[in-house]
């Protein structure tokens, strides 16, 4: 009786300590994926003002929503409404819940005909944590993130003029060097402080007013930016805002909880890149030249050829086809957390198998 005890309490805290790996959430249009990518994420809010949507922000304690100016031009005068707790863009979502704005905190820099900056808007009243509402942390000011990082944005599928509810939806994107970025949004000025992606498959156009620009580290996910400017035209690149150079400033501005800050480190160089004009006989054409393009592995592990290409200064391009070995962070099955998940499954039902089988033999007893 004591060793059936000792199995039945041992296989329930088993089954429990299983129970937190990645949640499935139902996406837009219904469908269902893991948390691979940032969709109805619990930490966006939806900025409505006089009921029509103007943009995102994203929830970082339980009363400061991280956004651009530009989504509460007015406080205090309920004409803005946020909404949190949705998760499924295209039906009713009865765990929704709305507060209006009642403060706000900007640090701006201005550059040229336009402005850099981050804005904090402190809720009504503090909104308790569920599934459908986190706060998402940080990055640090000792983060590190270079060219070729891989990450998401959110942009409307219907364009930057027709902007709904139901149009929204998170991409991927990279990060281009801000020496690039430069030279592709000339003759926009950028600081250090601010970032420049390149949003696959999406126009800059399409861009999301206050989105975040998220990347995944181990289990998860953290806030790196916010959009600033969708770019000159929409081909180039979208310049967003770096949130870990104001660690200090938003340690010193927001009371109440704490937001959560986490270290990112990237692996890749941004040094590498040079610009040169081109000048032919009967026509100009501008060229951007990158001394070493290296192809940054993402976090995924993966056995497929690495292709890198090298161009010299006299123009000659080398090619190379190296194969990349697959490995963890820390050589071990635990680094990742879909590695330790797999073998917490296994573990609970090998536990379940024992606690039946010993009851099982009990009984006949």
């Amino acid at each position: 009786m004591a060793l059936q005890q000792f199995v039945s309490r041992f296989t329930l805290l088993t089954l429990l300590l299983c129970s937190g790996g990645p949640p499935v959430v139902a996406t837009g249009n219904s469908t269902f994926v893991d948390n691979g990518s940032p969709e109805t994420s619990p930490w966006m809010v939806y900025f409505y003002i006089n009921s029509e949507l103007k943009c995102v922000g994203s929830l970082i304690t339980d009363q400061w929503v991280l956004a651009e100016r530009f989504c509460s031009p007015r406080i205090g005068d309920n004409s803005t409404e946020v909404v949190l707790g949705i998760q499924n863009r295209l039906s009713d979502n009865p765990n929704a819940v709305k507060r209006n704005l009642v403060d706000s905190a900007c640090n701006s820099e201005s550059i040229q005909a336009r402005v850099s900056e981050i804005c904090f808007f402190k809720l009504s009243s503090p909104v308790s944590f569920t599934n459908d509402i986190q706060a998402i942390p940080l990055a640090s000011n000792m983060s590190t993130f270079y060219n070729n990082t891989s990450i998401w944005g959110s942009v409307f599928e219907t364009g930057y003029t027709n902007q709904t509810f139901e149009s929204l939806r998170e991409v991927k994107a990279s990060i281009v060097s801000n020496d690039q970025c430069k030279f592709l949004n000339q003759p926009i000025k950028m600081v250090e402080r601010e970032r420049c992606v390149q949003l696959e498959g999406s126009s800059p156009c399409q861009t999301v007013e206050g989105s975040p620009l998220l990347t995944k580290v181990r289990c998860q996910w953290v806030l790196l930016g916010i959009h600033n400017f969708m770019s000159v035209s929409c081909t180039g690149p979208v310049i967003f805002t770096s949130v870990s150079p104001y660690q200090e400033w938003i340690h010193k501005t927001i009371s109440g909880m704490r937001p959560t800050f986490v270290t990112v480190d990237s692996t890749g160089s941004d040094k590498n890149f040079t610009c040169s004009t081109e000048i032919s006989a009967g026509s100009t054409s501008t060229t951007a030249t990158a001394n070493t393009m290296t192809t940054t592995a993402n976090t995924t592990p993966t056995t497929t050829p690495t292709t890198t290409t090298t161009m010299d200064s006299t123009g000659t391009t080398t090619t190379t086809t190296t194969t990349r070995t697959p490995t963890t962070t820390d050589d071990s099955i635990f680094s990742g957390c879909d590695n330790l998940i797999h073998f917490l499954h296994f573990f609970s039902l090998c536990s379940l198998a024992l606690f039946l089988h010993v009851l099982f033999d009990s009984s006949e007893m």
